[in-house]
């Protein structure tokens, strides 16, 4: 009998363990609704209350409004908001907005971060400068007294922005008018640019997208296959270290990438739209590991493309 009851509680603990080394669940914001689902088959759709005018990202759990993440949306055409958005009601809570400056297209803003302690956005602002040539801005705007610290980043194009918390840094990469992919490793309190690199072999992809943990810049290139080629800036030999190629399900069309700590492990989603397909093909990893441990299902994909998912 203890024999039984010892095999019984190895089992638990060993259960209790798997299960705290995954994520809760997926999502997906999309214009008019909210999709979740789990491990349980739980599949959720809930309709925004009140509806924003345009959801423009996810940006990690909020820890004060059960089953809610923090969302940057918008309520107007010149303004952007910081809220919690709840996945299973769809109950909207406004937390604080910021005005947008007119040299900057709300639709195409991105790389977005949130420093609970400093009140500080950081986002990748899009313009010209005063030539007209392409610029990427690096904007940080203080919620508390709309103060805002501006980093340009001139003559360049697809510009992708990522706050690494594990380290205090945020990264950016952008593409010059030479078409070569530029780097930068910035300080997350000072905004000091503490390396910056041209990686001049290396052919870029405008769909790129990045992610980060423990001061390393991953960053992920849809093949013509259908796989993903994931790989590390190295900021010596300034040039991409391919690490591991991700089978997907098509070609993909577009990147997202989604990224959340769970019980002390650091989780990435990588959804990758495949053209006239309905579902995205989703490999989770979990950090430092640079592998598929498995492949999340059953999230609606909608057919415009303005899709914007997150892992929870």
């Amino acid at each position: 009998m203890k024999s039984f009851l010892t095999i019984l509680v190895l089992i638990s603990c060993l259960s209790s363990i798997a299960t705290s080394q995954r994520i809760n669940g997926w999502g997906n914001l999309t214009p008019n609704k909210i999709y979740t689902e789990s491990y349980n088959n739980n599949h959720n759709v809930a309709e925004y209350n009140p509806a924003p005018h345009a959801i423009h990202t996810s940006i990690g759990l909020n820890h004060d409004h059960p089953n809610a993440i923090n969302a940057i949306y918008s309520l107007n055409t010149s303004s952007i908001t910081l809220g919690a958005i709840d996945y299973i009601t769809g109950a909207v809570t406004n937390l604080y907005s910021a005005i947008l400056s007119k040299a900057y297209d709300i639709t195409t803003l991105q790389g977005f971060a949130y420093d609970n302690t400093t009140n500080n956005l950081r986002f990748i602002a899009y313009t010209k400068d005063h030539t007209g040539m392409p610029q990427v801005d690096l904007v940080i705007t203080n919620l508390d007294s709309s103060a805002s610290k501006i980093i340009q980043f001139t003559a360049c194009i697809a510009g992708r922005g990522i706050f690494d918390a594990s380290s205090n840094t945020y990264f950016v990469i952008t593409i010059n008018v030479q078409y070569k992919y530029q780097c930068y490793w910035i300080d997350g309190t000072t905004y000091e640019i503490i390396k910056a690199i041209t990686l001049d072999t290396f052919m870029p992809n405008q769909k790129y997208q990045i992610f980060a943990n423990q001061q390393t810049l991953y960053i992920v290139h849809p093949t013509l296959s259908e796989s993903l080629d994931i790989g590390t800036i190295d900021w010596n030999i300034k040039n991409v270290v391919n690490i591991e190629q991700v089978l997907i399900d098509g070609v993909s069309d577009k990147l997202q990438v989604s990224q959340t700590e769970v019980s002390g492990y650091s989780f990435v989603a990588i959804f990758s739209n495949v053209f006239k397909r309905s579902y995205p093909s989703i490999p989770l990893l979990r950090l430092p590991e640079i592998k598929a441990r498995e492949y999340l299902l059953n999230l609606p994909a909608v057919p415009d493309n303005t899709d914007h998912y997150f892992i929870f």
